[in-house]
């Protein structure tokens, strides 16, 4: 089953390998976006994500975006020099 994401949500590259790691199939991005989601992609692995994805269906908090900000800075800190 094809599963794809709009908006600002997928346009984060904060929130990219969350998405990644749930299995989505498309990330549609505003064209300014494009390059640094493309980058967070290239920057961390599959099963990174899946782990990240794992840890935040595991959590009992709502804050899954501070959640995925740690836990990119562990595996790809890389991505958040994207976003400053």
């Amino acid at each position: 089953l094809w599963t794809g994401i709009c908006g600002g949500l997928a346009s984060d590259p904060l929130m990219t390998p969350l998405l990644v790691g749930l299995g989505l199939d498309e990330l549609s991005v505003n064209p300014a976006s494009v390059p640094v989601v493309k980058n967070a992609i290239r920057n961390i692995t599959y099963a990174e994500c899946r782990e990240i994805a794992a840890a935040a269906l595991a959590a009992a908090t709502l804050d899954v975006q501070e959640m995925s900000r740690e836990l990119t800075k562990k595996f790809a800190p890389e991505i958040l020099e994207l976003t400053d």
